[in-house]
Formats: C-alpha cells, structure tokens, sequence
C-alpha cells in the first residue's frame, strides 16, 4: 500500500540523516604532530588509530604549525614550541600531549590560562627510559673504545689498534636519578662498576630503599662537586629546567676528575657549549658521547659535532620498537578519550 511504502521511505531517510550527524560528530577529531622529526612517532600512531573512524592523523613541518595548528584537537609537540602566540590560533585545541616526557617546549603557562589540558607519557614502565638506559651503555662503550679511533683503523686496514678501555672497575656518575637513573643502575651492574647518583630530590627510605640497591653512594645538589672528583663517566639523565641549564659550565667541568668522560642522554642544553668544548681541547674532558644537542638536529660541521673526541647520536635513545609501539598504545587511548569527549587520563596542569 502507499502508506507503507512513505513510512519506508521516511524510516529511511531518518537513518541517512541519523548517520550523517553521526558521521559528522565523529569526523571532527584532528591530531597534529607538529613537526616532521621523529617520522615513526605518527607512523605507529596512525597505525594504532587505523581502525578508529573519524580520527584523522596528520603531520606538519615546523614552520607550518600556526597554520595547521587552527582546527587541531590534539597536538603532539615533538620538537616545536607551543607558546602562547601558536595556542592563540588553536581554537578548537583539547589536548597537548607529548610523545614521550619533555614538555620544555610547552608554555604549560599559557595553556593553563586557555584552558588546554597539558600531559605527557612517562619513560617508566613504557619502553621509554629502559631504551634510553640501553643507549647510554652504548655511548659508554663507544667512548671507552674509541669509536672514531676503530672507524680510521678500518679506512686504513690497521689491526690491532686503537687499544681502549673496560668499564670494569669505572667510577660511574649519574646527574639525576629517575626513570632512566632507575633502569640504568641495575644495567650497569654487571658491569663491574662503582655506581654514584646525585638528585635534587630526597632520596627514598624505608622499603623504597631497595630501589636504589646497586648504588654505593647517593647525593644531593651539595655533593656534587666531591663527587664529581672521583667519577671517570659522568652520565647526565636529569629533567632540563631553569636551575639545570647550562649546569655542565667551567665549575662543573673543574670539579671532575681530569680525563673524564661525559655521557647525554638527557637534554643538549644541560650542557654549556662553550665550556664543554674548553674542557675538550684541554684535556679535563676525555670525550663526550651525546644523543642530544644545543640546537636539532646540529650542523655536522658544527665544530663540536665534527670535534675527534665527539660522538653525536641524532636524539634515538629512546627510539626503539618496544617504547614507540608502547608509546603509541598509550597516545592512541588518549586521543580515543578526547574523541569521545572525555578528559585526559593525567594532566600535567591543572585548571
């Protein structure tokens, strides 16, 4: 009859329309990675959201991040500075989140005042800070064995030489002592190490103390120079902040045992350019392995970069299979939770 025939008719075209709302509620989730660096970081992610409809992964070059940053939901800073001249233009912004734990880019400031949640994903338990351990043994070994040394050995079909040197019965130093501190300790042990830490923080007792079991001795920021004496490897994995910037100066450097050596892991700028570099050319410095630096990625020409007594990494301590396809998991659950319009799971502001 003609009156069943309307009724499907009209019963149809609710469920078109139904699907149409939905389809353009659901289709308004942008995340942003903002900046081309660190590819695999929105690989994985795109890849953990594939099966998420509406949600729509992008990247962009640094220097188009105010533009693109408008109709952003969910940015991932990686290495671009969100201040407060960018998050004036992210209108529609929900989360900042970094892949990872450095905020140092981050006006938190700024964000709290726009009412934009600011979180980050911790190095422990994520793959994170155990990659990062793992990378600074490397830079340890490629230091002591002279990494550049074997390189030319090879060019010239020597054998035999360079000769180089064991970690075992090494002073060990660690500059900050959390999520990598934590899974770089019981990774040296074996090494045969005298293992030291020193952290701004009070140290854990009672059953925390455990934690802290492959350490001979532990200390604060006035210890530091005694302990600086007697360290053949100093391995910075400290946060980077004001009072930390720059804190590798002349005073640092003069208070460590001559011919040390100097391991990053952490942040190029805890190291003062001019003063590392002095310390080089003069010996006080053995060399220097670092992951991370001044300005990224650095000129290879850069006399610091290109200096003999250099190994520069380009920042892939904690690029690893393991901390990325864990680290995606995590950011994809946050964006879910903003896509359905929940809260961040943590927050690094409050408002």
């Amino acid at each position: 009859e003609p009156w069943k025939t309307n009724l499907k008719m009209m019963n149809f075209l609710a469920c078109v329309a139904a699907r149409k709302r939905d389809q353009s509620t659901v289709a308004k989730t942008k995340v942003l990675f903002c900046g081309s660096e660190f590819p695999l970081a929105c690989e994985n992610t795109s890849k953990e959201l594939l099966e998420d409809h509406g949600i729509q992964v992008s990247s962009c070059a640094r220097e188009n991040v105010a533009d693109e940053i408008r109709d952003a939901h969910v940015a991932i800073p990686l290495m671009s500075r969100l201040d407060e001249s960018i998050l004036c233009k992210a209108g529609e912004l929900k989360l900042i989140i970094q892949f990872g734990v450095g905020l140092e880019g981050v006006d938190v400031d700024a964000a709290t005042r726009a009412k934009i949640p600011v979180s980050n994903i911790r190095s422990e338990g994520t793959g994170n800070a155990a990659s990062c351990a793992e990378h600074a043994i490397y830079l340890m070994l490629a230091l002591l064995r002279d990494q550049s040394g074997m390189h030319a050995s090879v060019e010239k079909q020597l054998l035999g030489q360079p000769a180089g040197r064991v970690l075992l019965g090494s002073n060990v130093l660690l500059v900050g002592y959390g999520g990598i501190g934590k899974e770089l300790a019981p990774r040296l042990a074996p090494f045969g190490v005298t293992l030291s830490a020193v952290r701004k923080s009070p140290w854990p007792t009672g059953d925390d103390v455990e934690k802290c079991g492959t350490l001979s001795h532990k200390g604060g920021p006035d210890d530091l120079p005694e302990m600086l004496s007697k360290t053949d490897i100093v391995v910075l994995t400290c946060v980077l902040n004001e009072s930390t910037r720059g804190m590798v100066n002349d005073e640092f450097l003069s208070a460590l045992k001559p011919g040390a050596w100097l391991v990053n892991v952490a942040r190029g700028p805890l190291m003062d350019y001019d003063a590392v570099l002095r310390a080089l050319d003069n010996g006080q410095l053995a060399g220097v392995a670092t992951d991370v630096t001044w300005t990224e990625p650095i000129n290879p020409t850069d006399q610091f970069a290109a200096h003999p007594k250099v190994i520069v990494t380009p920042h892939i301590a904690g690029v690893t299979n393991l901390s990325y396809e864990t680290m995606a998991k995590i950011l994809g659950e946050e964006i879910r939770r903003i896509h359905r319009r929940e809260p961040p799971s943590r927050q690094v502001n409050g408002f």
